[in-house]
C-alpha cells in the first residue's frame, strides 16, 4: 500500500510538472526579432504539454496569418479568461482589429479589456481616442506613407481605380508580409492599384493591404462589393489623408 501511494505521488508530481512550461524565454526570442528559434521552443514546448494555456498563447503570437492568430486568441481568451496573458489576448485582438480600421470593434475589445483587466499595463499602450469609421477626417493616407521604394507602378487601370482620390479600400492587414504581397499581386495582375505599408498598433507590427483610389465613397463601397467574393476579402472603405 506505501508502494502504491509513493507511485501514485510520482505519477502525479510528473503531470503537474508536465502542465508547468515557461514560454518566457521563447516570448524573449520574439522581443530581439529571433522567431525562429521561438517557433522550435514552441515545438519543444508542444511535446511536453499541447494544452497548457502558455502553449496555447505562445502558438497565437507565432501564427502569422492574421485571421487565423485572431480566432486563437479568441479561443484562449473564452477558455483561459484568468491566465496571465489573457488581457494581452485581449489587446491582440484590438490590435488587429484597429489596424484593419474596424474601430467599432476594436473599442468593443477596449471596453472588455479594461472591464475585466482594469489594471492591466495594456490598457495606457491601447486606451486613444477612437475614431468613427465612417467619418475619420484626421486620418492619413496610409498610402503615402509607404517609402518610395515599395510604391507600386499602376498596371492596366480600370475606370473605377483612379489615380488620384478621396477614398481607397483597406483590403487585409497581415503579421507575415508573403500574404500581403499575395493579395497585392493578385489586384494587381486584376488590373487595380494596390499597396502595401507597413503599420505598428499598439505594439503588434502589421502589413496593410490597400487597393483603389476614387473620388466618392458610394464609388468606392460598389467596388468594393465587387471584388469581396472574387478575391475573399472583408475589406473596409476609408478616407485618404490631405
Amino acid at each position: 500500500m506505501k508502494y502504491f501511494t509513493l507511485v501514485l505521488f510520482f505519477i502525479t508530481s510528473l503531470q503537474l510538472t508536465a502542465q508547468k512550461v515557461n514560454i518566457v524565454p521563447a516570448l524573449k526570442l520574439i522581443q530581439q526579432g529571433k522567431a525562429a528559434s521561438a517557433k522550435d521552443s514552441l515545438k519543444v514546448y508542444q511535446q511536453i504539454n499541447r494544452n497548457d494555456p502558455d502553449v496555447l498563447f505562445l502558438d497565437a503570437i507565432l501564427t502569422s496569418d492574421g485571421e487565423m492568430a485572431l480566432e486563437k486568441y479568441r479561443v484562449y481568451y473564452k477558455n483561459f479568461p484568468g491566465s496571465r496573458f489573457a488581457d494581452l489576448a485581449l489587446y491582440r485582438i484590438f490590435s488587429y482589429y484597429f489596424a484593419r480600421g474596424l474601430y467599432t470593434k476594436a473599442e468593443s475589445y477596449l471596453s472588455l479589456l479594461k472591464e475585466h483587466y482594469p489594471g492591466s499595463k495594456y490598457i495606457k499602450h491601447a486606451d486613444r481616442n477612437i475614431p468613427d469609421e465612417r467619418n475619420i477626417p484626421e486620418e492619413k493616407n496610409i498610402a503615402n506613407r509607404i517609402p518610395e521604394k515599395q510604391k507600386q507602378v499602376e498596371r492596366k487601370p480600370v475606370p473605377e481605380v483612379r489615380p488620384q482620390g478621396k477614398f481607397t479600400i483597406q483590403a487585409g492587414a497581415f503579421h507575415n508580409r508573403g500574404n500581403a504581397d499575395n493579395l497585392a499581386a493578385k489586384f494587381r495582375g486584376a488590373g487595380y492599384t494596390s499597396n502595401i505599408t507597413e503599420k505598428d498598433v499598439a505594439g503588434s507590427h502589421f502589413n496593410v493591404v490597400m487597393v483603389g483610389s476614387f473620388t466618392e465613397r458610394e464609388e468606392a463601397e460598389k467596388f468594393l462589393d465587387r471584388i469581396a467574393d472574387k478575391f475573399n476579402i472583408s475589406g473596409r472603405v476609408i478616407p485618404l489623408g490631405n
